[in-house]
This record gives structure tokens, sequence and C-alpha cells, in this order.
């Protein structure tokens, strides 16, 4: 799997917990996404369990196991979390550039505009 296809499953994913919280458990959004995502790989070892034919397990094992984390961790998660839009590449009108205060969002791309080019 490449970067892109796994951030879009655990963005998915999340969002997908998210509202089965939201909507059955109420529960705070970390600790409810958390059991529910417990829910789900128990329900899938459950089905793993009933119906050993199917394969499931050794599917998910294949598909864990073929994603290098610490990639996709050093080089994709990074930019997802620190810079959160593309335009962090136009560096030239960000606020320190003119003299102003740097708020989170800017203080991230530049960060992020840093770690990229080695700097």
């Amino acid at each position: 799997m490449t970067f892109l296809q796994i951030a879009s499953l655990l963005i998915v994913l999340a969002g997908l917990f998210g509202a089965i919280n939201y909507l059955f458990l109420k529960l705070p959004s970390a600790i409810g996404i958390l059991v529910v995502s417990l829910l789900a790989s128990i329900a899938v070892m459950g089905v793993d369990l009933l119906a050993p034919g199917l394969g499931m397990a050794d599917q998910v094992r294949a598909t864990v196991t073929g994603i290098d984390f610490s990639d996709a961790l050093l080089e994709g998660c990074w930019a997802l979390v620190v810079c959160r839009c593309a335009a962090c590449e136009n560096l030239g009108s960000a606020p320190a550039m003119a003299g102003g205060d740097l708020d989170g969002h800017d203080r991230g791309c530049v960060i992020d505009h840093h770690y990229r080019r080695g700097l």
C-alpha cells in the first residue's frame, strides 16, 4: 500500500469509528475511537475464528506487515500532522516574513519547510 492509501484508510476509519462513538457510545472522542477500534479488531478475530476458510486474519496480517510504518510516520504523517495544507510551500506570505506573529499552523509550515529542505 502506498502512503496515500494508508493515510486515506486511516482517515476514513477514524471518521467511521468517531461516528459510531458519537451515535452509540457517547464517550470522549479519543477513548471512543480507541474502544471502537478494539471492538473492530475483536470482530475480525471472531470472524476468522468462526470462518477460518475466509482467511481474514491472513489478509489483515499481510496488509499490516506490508506497511513500512517508519517510512509512513517519518515521511508522510509528519506532513499530515504538522502542515495541514498544501499552501505551506508559499513561505513568502507567512506572517513571520512580514514581522507578524506566527500561529501554530504557520510554525508547523515553517518547521516542515526546513525539515524537508534539510536546513
